[in-house]
């Protein structure tokens, strides 16, 4: 859990709802809301992945949307027989696959039953490799909702961006997606102080504010009830009664707790020894790369100014990227991941099996989205020889999962 104040190397970080897709973890836009230890206030900022350089350690708070707090009886297991167990229990409260889902359980409660949270393995999955792809180490995975501060006899609302966050107890609350329009913000407010979605809300609600802008529509929906709402800038999350990655856990303790130690002295003392050379080469190393990444930052910096004089430099290599591309297409001439270029090439990959096989294309920001017919996409040979035949003009084509038709078309090194 991470202490009451983050150090330099640390950072709190909301995700986005797994809603806006996988695509956005590596778009380099800031798609993150997050408290960074070395910030001067304490605020959340938006950021993206790349804005993270530096960081080391974070704890992430999942999108109350993307995750279910359900209390239901659970029988008296543990381990690997409450794992197995747990799918079927969850089952007629999810709409997904329950092999899909990652499912943690929660304490005991005094009416014996059991609170579980359940959230897509397969986000969950794609969230960690992300950061870990960034050498970022995640700590905890928490849910949106148990993460607000919760006074006794009131409910704990989080209002930001297009998002109600609502925690109603120690265990129970939920998200609701709120609009983007601040007239679509007060009708989603309205519905949830008149009990039209998680019933009749108490007398007096404690509202976070992560924006300013949704202080109007949350007055003007408390107008016609009677529920007194107490405005406050969005809190600094310091943790959350449960750990969503607490599961992954689990199993290592369990494995090390059988190891006899004893047995492995003489092997620990000579890999100490190595580990302790290793370090001192390492170190060596080190210093000469740091030297070499000096070098080449200044050698950056100096042409980053030379091309563009004018400009702040922040993230140089992004920054030319997109200067690159806006001066290319200033002059009329396409990039290579531009939609007609792109397009052009998947059609000489795609051959004589184009006819009668895609359904739709979406095209965004150098990402091409393809949806093909359920039988072609069925065809695994078909799917193979796409992947392969993209491959060998430059592209990468990227299914999201066995059963899924859509698959999303880039550049090689996008």
């Amino acid at each position: 859990m991470a202490s009451q104040q983050l150090k330099r190397h640390q950072a709190v970080i909301w995700l986005p709802p797994r809603s806006a897709g996988e695509a956005v973890l590596s778009s380099g836009r800031p798609v993150f809301q997050a408290h960074i230890g070395s910030d001067d206030e304490p605020v959340r900022r938006p950021v993206s992945l790349e804005a993270l350089e530096g960081i080391r350690q974070v704890w992430l708070v999942a999108d109350a949307r993307d995750v279910t707090l359900i209390t239901v009886p659970v029988p008296p297991l543990s381990g690997k027989r409450l794992k197995q167990a747990l799918p079927n229990i969850i089952e007629e409260y999810v709409l997904q696959d329950p092999a899909r889902c990652l499912i943690v359980p929660g304490p005991v409660q005094p009416d014996g039953q059991r609170v579980l949270g359940v959230i897509d393995s397969h986000w969950v999955d794609a969230v960690l490799a992300a950061f870990k792809s960034h050498g970022i180490r995640v700590d905890a995975l928490w849910p949106g909702q148990l993460v607000l501060p919760l006074r006794e006899g009131r409910w704990s609302v989080l209002a930001s961006d297009d998002c109600l966050t609502v925690r109603t107890g120690e265990w129970s609350g939920t998200g609701w997606a709120a609009g983007e329009s601040e007239q679509a913000n007060r009708e989603t407010a309205s519905a949830l102080l008149a009990g039209k979605l998680m019933g009749l809300p108490p007398a007096q609600i404690d509202v976070w504010l992560g924006q300013p802008e949704w202080r109007s529509p949350l007055k003007l929906a408390a107008r016609p009830s009677e529920v007194t709402l107490d405005f406050a800038d969005a809190p600094l999350v310091r943790g959350a009664p449960m750990d969503l990655l607490s599961v992954h856990n689990a199993g290592l303790r369990t494995m090390l707790s059988r190891v006899d130690w004893r047995l492995w002295k003489g092997v620990g003392a000579l890999a100490a020894a190595s580990v302790a050379a290793a370090v001192i080469g390492l170190n060596l190393q080190w210093m000469q790369l740091g030297a070499e990444a000096r070098s080449l930052e200044a050698a950056v910096r100096d042409r980053f100014h030379q091309a563009f004089p004018n400009a702040a430099m922040v993230d140089p290599v992004l920054q030319m990227r997109r200067s690159i591309g806006e001066l290319r297409l200033k002059s009329g001439r396409p990039g290579p991941d531009d939609f007609v270029p792109l397009l052009a090439r998947f059609a000489q990959a795609i051959g004589e099996h184009g006819r009668g096989t895609i359904e739709a294309i979406e095209y965004r920001e150098g990402t091409m989205k393809i949806r093909f017919v359920a039988e072609a996409a069925s065809d695994e040979s078909l799917r193979e020889s796409l992947v392969q035949d993209s491959a060998r003009l430059g592209l990468t084509l990227t299914f999201d999962n066995p059963r899924d038709p859509t698959a999303r078309l880039t550049t090689q090194g996008r």
